[in-house]
């Protein structure tokens, strides 16, 4: 039994909005997998805030029938992590290139969670965001 042609044509819209964001020739529909990557709530508790938003995502491209997974605490080879609380990062953390960071900070002057290397982070991988304020704050290339 096939999708019903509305969420066809929204997982074609998201295949084709990921494809055509990359540089490097990101993998096509039949090797496309995700992994949603929270922290590990035995780090700090209050990780658990992210949860509920990684489960709609990971439900969300499951319902487009997406092949995504959920890890905690680790970033899954063979896949395009879509990554919570990146901001709580060790600073030495390597980030494939092809990782989506998920902000749910807020994007302003003062805020504690909002450290250079972060900035840097966003500016280097693609960024998912709750608020249109924070996507016209967030560094991109050629802002400082």
């Amino acid at each position: 039994m096939g999708m019903r042609p509305r969420r066809r044509a929204a997982r074609d819209s998201m295949m084709l909005s990921y494809q055509n964001g990359s540089e490097a020739g990101l993998p096509g529909e039949s090797r496309m997998r995700f992994a949603v990557v929270t922290p590990d709530p035995a780090d700090w508790v209050h990780v658990r805030a992210f949860d509920e938003v990684a489960e709609v995502i990971h439900a969300g491209l499951q319902e487009l029938d997406v092949s995504c997974v959920r890890s905690v605490g680790r970033l899954l080879d063979g896949h395009t992590n879509i990554v919570f609380g990146a901001h709580l990062l060790p600073p030495s953390t390597v980030l494939p290139p092809d990782t989506i960071l998920y902000n749910l900070e807020q994007i302003v002057p003062g805020a504690i969670w909002v450290t250079p290397v972060y900035l840097e982070a966003l500016r280097r991988h693609r960024v998912w965001d709750y608020s249109t304020g924070n996507c016209a704050a967030l560094p991109g290339p050629g802002r400082a």
